[in-house]
């Protein structure tokens, strides 16, 4: 587990949960690295869908979706997403003890580095 030492009052955006694939890697459409889910209560329950947009002309392949501690990956897509079409992942917070907390989600798909890494940041409020 990760902790951080800053505060944030920001809730994710539907903008900020849009990945898009461009035949050559996936970032999210809304520039930032980051998914930011903001302050959330202890003991309630996160579930977020972050959409992934194939705006290639390839095919785009996920091989494995993991999270770490405390952040689980109920789906994802298994099968292959064409160009033009659009999947989900779900992802799942644990909030269990108050803090502030990174947790890393690692998408390995055929981008060209084969691996995102996507850091899910979160301030557990008791």
């Amino acid at each position: 587990m990760v902790t951080v030492g800053f505060s944030f009052a920001l809730q994710a955006s539907e903008k900020d949960n849009i990945l898009v694939f461009d035949g050559n890697e996936i970032s999210f459409i809304s520039g930032t690295d980051t998914l930011f889910l903001g302050d959330r209560k202890q003991g309630s329950y996160i579930s977020v869908q972050i959409k992934i947009i194939n705006e290639s002309s390839e095919i785009f392949q996920i091989s494995n979706v993991r999270g770490s501690c405390g952040l689980s990956i109920p789906s994802w897509p298994r099968n292959a997403i064409e160009p033009g079409e659009e999947q989900n992942i779900q992802i799942r917070f644990d909030t269990s003890s108050p803090g502030n907390y990174a947790k890393i989600l690692t998408i390995h798909s055929n981008t060209h580095n084969s691996r995102t890494i996507i850091p899910v940041i979160a301030e557990i409020i008791p």
